[in-house]
């Protein structure tokens, strides 16, 4: 079955300091290639039909290595969000080039996980995939039900062992009716609690590698961690 993977690649990479004065964070090279190669490689194997690049920041570089582009059958477009605001804002801006269901993934993490599992049919809008993790305290812990619903997010303040939000998504598009049509929005500070709280999210825990590279520590180890 072919599906659409919305990428977010706008962020400001602000926590890497001089490395993103001039390179957008996916850009940055990790085992010889930019981050983001390695992410359409990882959404190419998975079956993806479509991919979507959603910029911001230094967008036009995404643009002119991405868009109209193909890796093999599966066909590579981008959108470049003119004044980035958010998350949610991003969204709002590629609503006309996404699918009735897609998927969506943080543009900076690699979550190896079956999206074959992540995209199965869900009555609820969306689904999160969700990484047990040793320290909490960076990603802020995800609460889930019985049912496996979410019942609450955490603040990044208390660390422990938990479950944190892996940055990827199975979204219904009706989520972007959640989204103001105008101004500043975050999907993880506004739109996700919302859809907690109506019953709408739920969570799937995965165990493969993971890696955020939003820290130079952590781009550091996705040397060891991403595949070749």
């Amino acid at each position: 079955m072919s599906f659409q993977v919305a990428f977010l690649v706008g962020g400001l990479g602000s926590r890497l300091g001089t490395l993103t004065a001039t390179t957008p964070k996916p850009l940055l090279p990790v085992r010889g290639r930019p981050f983001l190669d390695h992410l359409i490689d990882f959404a190419c194997r998975h079956g993806a039909g479509e991919i979507l690049l959603i910029a911001g920041y230094l967008g036009e570089q995404i643009r002119a290595r991405y868009d109209g582009t193909a890796r093999g059958d599966t066909r590579l477009a981008v959108v470049v969000e003119a004044t980035p605001a958010g998350t949610g804002s991003a969204l709002r801006v590629a609503a006309p080039a996404l699918r009735p269901e897609f998927v969506l993934a943080n543009g900076d993490t690699y979550f190896d996980v079956k999206l074959a599992e992540l995209i199965r049919p869900a009555s609820r809008l969306a689904r999160m995939a969700l990484r047990r993790v040793d320290d909490v305290a960076r990603y802020g812990a995800v609460a889930l039900g019985p049912d496996g619903a979410v019942t609450g997010f955490g603040e990044k303040t208390g660390g422990g062992p938990g479950l944190a939000n892996g940055g990827l998504y199975r979204l219904d598009r009706r989520v972007l009716s959640r989204i103001p049509p105008m101004g500043a929005c975050s999907l993880e500070h506004e739109v996700f609690p919302g859809l907690a709280a109506e019953g709408e999210l739920e969570g799937q825990v995965f165990d493969g590698a993971f890696i955020d590279i939003g820290v130079p520590e952590d781009l550091a180890r996705a040397e060891r961690v991403m595949p070749g």
